[in-house]
């Protein structure tokens, strides 16, 4: 992103990334979900985040809110994702037939928002009813999306 300003005008450089939150209705759609949670969710259910920019406040958004809920046994923050060109969020389940995987869709649909879409998708290593919530860094933004912020 790019701040144009100072005395010469001239374009001063913020190389750092642009937090993610989720909108308080979007927390609120989560608390609900949690709640519809079984028990059994603190078991299955895992937040992940990469510990590099602001990944760690989005993850700890959703965490805070199933953990409220007793939901969500840990957050746990990988030293950086092996493959480099993955960014943005995913909500992985192992199949279609996977016995949590209409949770696993409900949260994806929940967390997605405008300033960042979710990836909904099979895990690279698929264990049966295992649903994890996982942040990477951000996706780029078109220069368009940051006019008027």
């Amino acid at each position: 992103m790019f701040q144009n300003g100072g005395v010469d005008n001239s374009a001063n450089t913020n190389c750092g990334p642009i937090e993610r939150h989720l909108p308080k209705e979007r927390l609120d759609q989560l608390d609900d979900l949690a709640a519809d949670l079984p028990e059994s969710a603190k078991e299955w259910l895992f937040v992940e985040y990469t510990n590099e920019g602001e990944c760690g406040t989005l993850a700890k958004e959703i965490y805070d809110v199933l953990h409220r809920r007793d939901r969500v046994a840990a957050v746990v923050a990988r030293l950086t994702e092996p493959n480099p060109s993955l960014r943005g969020v995913y909500v992985t389940a192992a199949s279609e037939t996977d016995e949590h995987f209409e949770y696993a869709q409900r949260i994806a649909t929940i967390i997605s928002t405008p300033n960042f879409r979710v990836h909904f998708e099979k895990p690279k290593d698929p264990k049966p009813g295992i649903v994890k919530v996982v942040i990477l860094r951000a996706e780029p933004v078109p220069a368009t999306a940051l006019i008027g912020k």
